[in-house]
Formats: structure tokens, sequence, C-alpha cells
């Protein structure tokens, strides 16, 4: 993998020719979106507020608030803290697509 810019990054073919670039932000924010998609299903199904997840976190509603909308790119700290305030596991899980 070689490194081309700081938001882009070519897939080398096992050639040794350049495969895709891939856009760094649409990576993130495609994870994002599904973080606080699995998130606000677990929050919902809890029957939690956010307010309620917010004070078992120990995070201020308006973080809270901004992670939900997509503002906020959370740490792995807020992320392990939000997964303990829901009661569930956090996994973070790097799945090949062609192994």
């Amino acid at each position: 993998m070689k490194v081309t810019t700081c938001s882009e990054f070519t897939l080398l073919d096992e050639d040794g020719g350049n495969g895709n670039v891939i856009s760094v932000e649409s990576i993130q924010a495609s994870v994002r979106k599904n973080i606080v998609r699995q998130y606000i299903y677990i929050r919902k199904l809890k029957k939690m507020t956010q307010a309620d997840v917010a004070k078992e976190a120990g995070f201020s509603r308006t973080n809270i608030t901004r992670f939900e909308s997509g503002e906020y790119n959370p740490t792995l700290e807020m992320m392990v803290k939000i997964a303990a305030a829901l009661d569930v596991n956090l996994e973070l899980r790097l799945v090949g697509k062609n192994i």
C-alpha cells in the first residue's frame, strides 16, 4: 500500500501496478455512519434517551447529539464509554475483502 496524500492511498495490484485510489475521508464517513446507525438502534432498543447515555458514559448530551448527527468523530475512548453505558460489547475488526 502506498500513501499518496494525507487523504488518499493507492492499493497496488499483485503485479505492482497501481490499483484503486481510495479516499480515506469517504471510508471514515461510511464507517462512522454505520457505527452511528448501530448505536441509535441499540439506544432505542434499550429505551434510553441521549441524556441517559450521556449521563451513564460521562459525556455532555451535546456531545452525544453531535455524535448521533455525524458532526463529531468519536475517539475509541468515547466508543468504549458509550458501549459500557449501553451495556454492550465493542468490537473492532479488520475484515479482508478478497483474502
